[in-house]
């Protein structure tokens, strides 16, 4: 279920925090999430730790996405804000720069919504994507998403703000 031909996406592991880390404090990815200040190593490793409790309860599951053979980690992917009664998570993702553009991104997201909707039972994974982050809309209706609303300057940035646009995937 979490593996295809090509890449599997696993629990976080204590090995892990380096590279988490690096990904995590990159100023550059920064205006495509909600970060705003660096993430300490303890709280990177406290992360790591939790990961591995129960879903519900940390309303949360975060995997990397490891290359079969190599076992080379190319990014991680996010189910989060699970909420078990409506049956929803978001969702997001980030591949190492190294790694995109190779179709890895669109087979983690197709994995990490069967695993959604085939186990956790959702009914519906949302993402927010910022409205000039065009590679990311294309990608993820690339993936079955379908843009559901448009949130109106809901991402501040220097000079202003941007948009985003919902999309949403219904398990039918």
């Amino acid at each position: 279920m979490l593996s295809n031909d090509n890449i599997r996406l696993r629990a976080l592991e204590p090995e892990d925090l380096d590279i988490i880390y690096e990904w995590e404090n990159d100023m550059s990815e920064w205006d495509r999430g909600d970060t705003l200040a660096p993430y300490s190593r303890y709280s990177l490793k406290q992360h790591i730790a939790k990961a591995g409790q129960f879903i519900y309860k940390q309303n949360q599951l975060s995997l990397m996405i490891e290359q079969l053979g190599t076992m080379r980690r190319l990014g991680m992917i996010d189910l989060s804000n699970i909420e078990a009664h409506h049956r929803k998570a978001a969702i997001g993702i980030l591949i190492h720069k190294t790694y995109r553009r190779q179709g890895i991104a669109a087979q983690a997201i197709e994995l990490m919504t069967q695993y959604a909707f085939n186990v956790l039972l959702l009914h519906q994974v949302y993402g927010h994507i910022a409205v000039d982050n065009q590679a990311s809309l294309r990608l993820f209706k690339r993936c079955g998403y379908e843009i559901a609303g448009t949130l109106r300057d809901w991402i501040a940035r220097p000079g202003g703000y941007v948009s985003v646009q919902i999309v949403q995937r219904l398990n039918h």
